[in-house]
């Protein structure tokens, strides 16, 4: 599985540029699905004056492998904060060697320390076409696919979906696809299983025409991400001091004045019992003085002094308290 990993790896190509681009979002790519249904397999007649075309199915853990690569593509940008979640299971691991006395209590991993999303990406292979045509003493698919009469089409389409992590909303869907084709002497992959993991893999048609489609699926997170609000929250208020949650890393600078948001009693609707939100007042303005890799420090502008948990938006022109 590693060596599929590894492999599949490098179909993925540099789509933005790994710059910082204002404020980042923490985000969270959940397990990619296979939810392309399997297609048919036509056969033409015999001889060599007719052809035949044989679907090849998907590839050892297909769907696996471009979870990691969007993962990977999306942490490359630079543009957004991306959250482990494949590893959880290695994660909750250390937790556990931490809370049987295994680990040093003073270094060891704390239980609730994980940090929570902002936004999560869900996305399903819907599309999936892979297939070998060419007259009929060319198609040996089940031992590698030959040379000669053949040719090799890849089709393959992602839906994505990016929600609110805390409200559930889904803010942003689209389908991205991919194409490409080889043929004569570009078709050279011979590989019994089909896999991710053969050598040949990634010059394939269907390798390419992944990347093809991830490419247009990370544009479309980016792009959408850059639209979604950003929020921070307040730690606590020292004196003149305002610790918040968000820093270098979140795109945070020097200068940058932020409004001051408190949650008012959350809304219940009297007939069904239904919460339908918290709305919240501005309270304050405050400005960013000093700016470390985790956290920032800020000073009250204007309004009252904020309280721990309050949020902090970016300030719109003419909005104070």
């Amino acid at each position: 599985m590693r060596k599929t990993m590894a492999v599949l790896l490098l179909i993925a190509s540099p789509v933005i540029a790994a710059t910082p681009a204002g404020l980042k979002k923490r985000v969270a790519v959940m397990d990619m699905s296979m939810a392309a249904t399997a297609m048919a397999q036509p056969t033409g007649g015999g001889g060599t004056t007719f052809t035949s075309t044989i679907q090849i199915p998907p590839p050892a853990d297909f769907a696996m492998a471009l979870t990691e690569i969007l993962t990977t593509e999306l942490a490359k940008t630079g543009r957004v904060i991306v959250l482990e979640r494949k590893a959880m299971s290695d994660i909750a691991a250390e937790h556990e060697l931490a809370a049987g006395g295994k680990a040093n209590p003073e270094t060891a991993a704390r239980s609730g320390a994980i940090i929570g999303a902002q936004y999560l990406i869900r996305s399903a292979i819907s599309e999936y076409s892979y297939s070998q045509t060419g007259t009929s003493g060319s198609l040996k698919v089940i031992k590698g696919i030959n040379l000669g009469a053949t040719v090799l089409r890849a089709q393959v389409g992602i839906d994505t979906r990016v929600y609110d992590a805390l409200t559930s909303e889904v803010i942003a869907s689209a389908t991205s696809h991919g194409t490409a084709t080889s043929s004569g002497a570009d078709v050279k992959l011979s590989n019994a299983r089909m896999d991710a993991s053969a050598a040949g893999f990634v010059t394939t048609p269907l390798g390419r025409a992944s990347r093809e489609a991830l490419d247009g699926t990370v544009r479309f997170i980016i792009a959408k991400l850059g639209e979604a609000k950003w929020e921070a929250r307040v730690i606590r208020a020292e004196g003149a001091q305002i610790y918040v949650n968000a820093g270098e890393e979140a795109g945070v600078e020097n200068g940058q004045t932020f409004g001051v948001y408190r949650a008012a009693e959350a809304l219940i609707d009297p007939a069904s019992g239904v919460n339908l939100g918290t709305p919240d007042k501005q309270v304050a303005v405050v400005r960013i003085t000093n700016v470390t890799p985790k956290y920032s420090i800020a000073e009250l502008v204007s309004g009252e002094s904020p309280k721990r948990n309050d949020i902090l938006r970016p300030q719109q022109r003419g909005a104070n308290p």
